[in-house]
């Protein structure tokens, strides 16, 4: 907490101060169900399929090597750290299916 008594990310620091007080509460996940994106990601630390386009019409499989598909896991949690999100970009919302 600063000197105005603001938590800068909000819940995220409470969340981090007790976490960090009790690390027998910590789990550690597949890497997979917490992908982070940001402009400083680096993809080597958890490679995985990212099996996503905002168009019905792509197929995935054509694009990527039999053995990556059966190599890497498949992302199953993106967290994109920025204040800008892709759908920003893109003119009408996102529907994904989950189909796994």
């Amino acid at each position: 907490m600063n000197e105005k008594g603001v938590l800068p990310t909000a819940e995220q620091d409470v969340i981090n101060a007790v976490l960090n007080q009790n690390k027998r509460w910590l789990y550690e996940i597949p890497c997979e169900w917490n992908i982070q994106l940001s402009a400083f990601s680096r993809r080597e630390r958890c490679p995985v399929v990212w099996k996503f386009s905002p168009s019905n019409y792509i197929n995935h499989e054509q694009f990527l090597p039999d053995n990556i598909l059966t190599s890497y896991p498949i992302a199953k949690l993106l967290h994109f750290n920025a204040h800008v999100k892709p759908e920003y970009f893109l003119p009408n919302s996102i529907k994904i299916s989950f189909n796994y």
